[in-house]
């Protein structure tokens, strides 16, 4: 389908406001659990071991739920599947009202998996619709820089919320937001009238789409272990090694979200740009295992270094999604689109279920600094797998 048969910019331009909101309350819980790290534990009386188990039950249920999101998402089709992202985050924090234990939170959070693992396919399946291809890269760049604006906005809210009114109802900001992003869309879809951009409708992925969604999808692995470790630790450790307050402490998410708005931002823009990612993405892992060393030496009596590693890893390691999303947007069918962002996010996930249980392990029987030296070896390894083109080009 041609460009003029797409709907017209300033719906366009709507559409990519839509998918950006569904992707901060998407990944609003895994933020969330970080900054209200001190205040959860500290109510529910639970160690830093089996706090860490929370994130892994979030991403497990993602990595169940990514298996078959293509078929789900193809079902429902591309309204649907977005508005579905609102419809299950407002369900889910508006029952932590009800919470009372630490079992009952692991049956909230683990329901939140599911928009999770759906947020990605289904805002990238939007984009091959309803965007014209030449705005691809910006329109991804801006939609995965709300995974980052969850971040600044739950760490720069969520604790003094929680400080006022207790975090239980802290967490009813992001169901009150979910609902109005539910009558918004609602109301666009409705409105609009718009036919969705069909490419190559039925086609199946090139079969070297599959090798690069296996490079970026262990890619992601590695990156996503340390990423679920530092989202999920950081600002525990600040508050428990660094004796930062816990507002203190929640900032330091939301100096990593600030960063990585522009960062997601840039690198999706560039990465529209570039013939190949490969480059790309192998200095985003180098730069990332760098910014580790600050974070390190701050458990030494140098506190004020945390920052400089936030600092650095909202510059590069929550940059990647951006170029890995391009990739995949560039190759394949609006049905392809799902099924491929699927095989990516699902090494993504893995990681991000392993690197908080296994940084709780670390920090009960070995120290902080082990644990973010894990993190840092991690990001190296990334860099490693980064050894050939990772763009699923049909021509190769």
């Amino acid at each position: 389908m041609v460009e003029d048969q797409l709907p017209e910019a300033r719906h366009q331009s709507n559409i990519v406001a839509i998918l950006a909101l569904a992707m901060i309350v998407s990944s609003t819980m895994q933020f969330s659990l970080g900054v209200l790290a001190p205040n959860i534990t500290n109510d529910l009386q639970i160690s830093p071991a089996v706090f860490g188990l929370l994130p892994t039950v979030l991403f497990a249920v993602a990595i169940v739920t990514s298996v078959f999101s293509s078929r789900i998402l193809n079902g429902l089709g591309i309204e649907r599947s977005v508005l579905a992202v609102f419809v299950v985050t407002a369900a889910c924090f508006g029952l932590i009202m009800y919470t009372r234990s630490h079992v009952a939170l692991f049956f909230v959070v683990g329901a939140m998996g599911v928009a999770l693992a759906i947020g990605n396919p289904a805002t990238n399946q939007a984009i091959v619709a309803y965007v014209a291809p030449r705005h691809h890269g910006r329109a991804v760049g801006v939609k995965q820089a709300g995974v980052q604006v969850a971040a600044l906005l739950t760490g720069a809210t969520l604790p003094p919320l929680a400080d006022m009114w207790g975090w239980r109802a802290a967490a009813q900001a992001v169901t009150i937001l979910s609902i109005a992003g539910l009558v918004y869309t609602l109301l666009f879809f409705r409105g609009a009238g718009l036919v969705a951009r069909d490419v190559h409708k039925g086609s199946s992925p090139q079969p070297t789409a599959h090798t690069g969604a296996l490079t970026l999808g262990v890619y992601g692995l590695l990156m996503g272990i340390g990423m679920g470790a530092t989202n999920g630790f950081l600002p525990l450790y600040a508050h428990s090694v660094l004796s930062f307050d816990e507002r203190t402490a929640g900032l330091l998410i939301s100096c990593v979200g600030l960063l990585g708005i522009v960062s997601r931002y840039l690198w999706g823009w560039l990465g529209g740009r570039l013939g190949d990612p490969a480059g790309a993405l192998a200095t985003l892992a180098i730069a990332a295992a760098l910014s580790e060393v600050p974070i390190i030496v701050s458990a030494f009596g140098m506190s004020w270094l945390v920052w400089i590693g936030a600092v650095g890893l909202g510059l590069t390691a929550v940059a990647w999604n951006s170029v890995a999303m391009v990739a995949v947007l560039r190759h394949t069918s609006r049905e392809g689109t799902a099924r491929l962002t699927g095989r990516v996010m699902l090494g993504f996930f893995l990681g991000l279920l392993t690197g908080p249980a296994a940084m709780g392990f670390i920090t009960t029987t070995a120290s902080y600094p082990v644990g973010w030296l894990t993190v840092l070896a991690c990001f190296a390894a990334a860099r490693l797998v980064i050894h050939r083109p990772t763009t699923p080009h049909p021509n190769r």
